[in-house]
């Protein structure tokens, strides 16, 4: 495992997967806020409204305006703590994979430099200079070395391995209908509802995230491994956010995959066959897998075995 690797990061803001519960129009858990004073017994709307219809526009105009701001603010910072995690993880890996070069074994060593670097990277974000405790992110990290795919996860992003005719998910998503992720929650005092899907406090979609220090220490940072040995077989790697999963299946991901990367290759053969006639020649090895990273666009990268 000393040769050359490649590692991929795909991440993806958690925003998308939160529900706000709280908010200037509804209560605590989506309820309403609406409801009668205990102390009057009267609406608290009834005599709290202004009398004149300009003066009740302005406010809606004005609290819209104040929503509108909000939202923009946070989805500026929810992709940059998500854009910051693409950049920046792989970087904070390789750190931690240095750091532990008196460890024995490979393996162990790539699990504690993985956890170790899940684990900064969630701690950045405590502060709240850089974001605020509702922001997070998911995040899988592929190690692509001569001999083995290395996959880490937290959340529900996901990388799939197409292997000849195989379809091999090298993660599972981290949600909280997963037995196991229920049992984690549950037995450390949080709770599960139901708010249009299973939610930790009913707020987020997924079990595991990177930030979103709000709903610790349910929802936790902690990544999930996956270690393959590479074969002649392997034709490409898909990371993807659940952007994608969630409209395809991952065999229609890798049939669609597969169906670009022979047109590509015939492209390639097309071009080497008119150097060819230009006594220009043709490369041999052409053959390379290929890793797709699919977050919002898709982008291929050739990475040598």
């Amino acid at each position: 495992m000393e040769d050359a690797v490649v590692v991929k990061v795909v991440s993806e803001s958690t925003s998308t997967g939160r529900v706000n519960h709280i908010d200037s129009e509804r209560g605590s858990m989506g309820a309403p806020s609406c409801q009668l004073n205990p102390m009057s017994g009267k609406h608290p709307a009834r005599h709290m409204c202004p009398k004149k219809s300009d003066e009740i526009s302005d406010l809606i105009v004005s609290r819209e305006r104040k929503q509108s701001e909000t939202r923009s603010k946070k989805d500026n910072c929810t992709d940059e703590v998500s854009n910051c995690c693409a950049k920046e993880l792989c970087k904070i890996v390789a750190e931690e994979w240095e750091k532990g070069s008196s460890l024995d074994g490979w393996s162990k060593r790539w699990e504690i430099a993985l956890c170790k670097a899940y684990e900064s990277a969630d701690n950045a974000f405590k502060d709240e200079v850089l974001a605020p405790k509702s922001v997070g992110t998911t995040a899988v990290v592929l190690i692509v070395s001569p001999c083995q795919i290395i996959a880490a996860n937290c959340g529900d992003s996901r990388a799939v391995l197409c292997r000849g005719t195989q379809t091999i998910p090298l993660t599972v998503d981290h949600k909280p209908d997963r037995e196991d992720e229920l049992e984690r929650i549950t037995s450390s005092g949080g709770r599960i509802l139901n708010w249009g899907c299973l939610r930790p406090e009913g707020i987020l979609s997924m079990s595991r995230a990177i930030g979103d220090h709000d709903l610790k220490p349910w929802v936790i940072s902690v990544p999930e491994f996956t270690f393959m040995t590479r074969t002649d077989e392997d034709e490409c790697l898909i990371l993807a956010s659940d952007g994608l999963w969630d409209v395809l299946s991952n065999e229609e991901v890798v049939r669609l995959a597969r169906k670009e990367l022979r047109q590509q290759r015939q492209d390639v053969r097309d071009s080497f066959k008119r150097d060819a006639r230009k006594g220009k020649g043709e490369p041999t090895n052409v053959g390379d897998m290929k890793t797709i990273l699919a977050n919002n666009k898709v982008v291929s990268n050739r990475s040598n075995k």
